[in-house]
């Protein structure tokens, strides 16, 4: 709804500079001019430095739009960390990503360069290391070993009749029968 006209948030190219249109975009609009191969790094890098301040003063509806820019990096940052995980609920993965981000858009420098790679970075290591932490519980859980035979004299004939008798399956008679 954010990033829908009429009520759309918008950032104006004039603002940014670096070769941007010169007029207001839509978020929608801008997330597609920041994936095309033609956007310069100091562009990507200029919009993220706005994006990143609206956020941070300007209202949570900004938080909101500006992780909604970052959704197709952020989707493939979960798609890579989630291939062959079978630990656990793949939506953990994600809810790590995604709260990394919101922390890196809180807390990223934004008087360096890189603003919006240092911000997916963060993401990436937060889903990794929640990948490694719920592989390593279900290996705990669920050690992948083959389980050892039962000790003798488990299974013997004798305690098989034994039980099927205390447990009136057959009659002591029958049991003798099996005996001899």
């Amino acid at each position: 709804m954010l990033a829908c006209v009429p009520s759309s948030l918008a950032i104006d190219g004039r603002d940014v500079g670096h070769g941007l249109p010169r007029r207001p975009m839509s978020l929608i609009e801008l997330r597609d001019v920041l994936i095309h191969p033609s956007c310069s790094n100091a562009a990507r890098d200029a919009v993220w430095r706005l994006l990143v301040t609206r956020a941070r003063q300007d209202g949570p509806q900004w938080m909101v739009s500006t992780v909604g820019v970052a959704v197709p990096a952020l989707r493939g940052i979960s798609g890579r960390i989630c291939r062959g995980y079978v630990a656990g609920d793949p939506e953990d993965i994600d809810t790590e990503v995604l709260t990394a981000f919101i922390e890196a858009i809180r807390t990223v420098d934004l008087a360096t360069p890189s603003v919006f790679p240092k911000m997916c970075a963060a993401a990436k290591r937060a889903g990794e290391r929640a990948r490694e932490n719920a592989e390593a519980g279900a290996a705990r859980r669920f050690p992948f070993q083959e389980s050892s035979p039962p000790a003798v004299p488990w299974g013997h004939p004798d305690l098989v009749l034994l039980d099927a008798v205390a447990k009136g399956v057959i009659s002591e008679v029958d049991a003798e029968l099996f005996l001899h």
